[in-house]
C-alpha cells in the first residue's frame, strides 16, 4: 500500500513538473526565434554562460554529440558574433570557447525576458507559499547534485515558512 501511494504521489509530481517546466517557454521561444538559433545552438550560448572557456570536445562531452558536431555549431555562433574562440594562455594548442560581448548580452535578455514571464505567476503567491517552493525546488536540485547531474553549489534555504 505504501510503494502503491508512493507510486501515485511521483506519478503527480511528474505531471505537475512537466507543467511547470515549460512555463517559461513561450517568453523563450519568442526571444529564440527574433534571433534564430537552434535549439544546439541556444544550448552551448547557455552552457558557456555557466562554464565560460570550455573546449569544443567539453561541449561535445556536456551535448552529448560528437566534436565535430560542436565545432559546426560554433562556427556558426562566432559567424553571428555571439561566441569567440579565444588561445588558452597556459597551452595554445588549446582552443577556450566563451561569450562575446553581444552573447553575454543576449544571454541577459533570454534571461530577463523568462524572469520578467515566471515573475508574473510568482507574485500572487504568498510568502509561505514560495518558501515551500523553494524548499522543495532545493531539495530538487541537491538530489540533483548529488547524482552528478548539476554542479556542486550551496542550495539556499529559507529560515522560516
Amino acid at each position: 500500500m505504501v510503494d502503491q501511494r508512493r507510486s501515485e504521489l511521483l506519478e503527480r509530481v511528474f505531471i505537475e513538473y512537466r507543467y511547470a517546466a515549460v512555463l517559461a517557454d513561450p517568453a523563450r521561444l519568442a526571444a529564440w526565434e527574433d534571433r534564430e538559433l537552434t535549439m544546439s545552438q541556444l544550448r552551448v550560448l547557455f552552457i558557456l554562460n555557466g562554464d565560460p572557456g570550455m573546449t569544443a570536445g567539453n561541449l561535445a562531452e556536456r551535448l552529448s554529440v560528437r566534436p565535430s558536431t560542436v565545432t559546426g555549431i560554433v562556427d556558426r555562433l562566432v559567424k553571428q558574433e555571439l561566441v569567440e574562440r579565444r588561445a588558452d594562455p597556459d597551452d595554445r594548442r588549446i582552443v577556450r570557447n566563451v561569450l562575446s560581448t553581444t552573447g553575454e548580452r543576449l544571454i541577459n535578455e533570454f534571461t530577463a525576458a523568462s524572469r520578467a514571464f515566471i515573475e508574473s505567476f510568482l507574485k500572487p503567491l504568498s510568502d509561505s507559499e514560495l518558501s515551500e517552493a523553494l524548499i522543495g525546488l532545493g531539495r530538487i536540485n541537491a538530489s540533483a547534485q548529488a547524482l552528478g547531474l548539476q554542479p556542486p553549489r550551496e542550495i539556499p534555504v529559507p529560515a522560516t515558512l
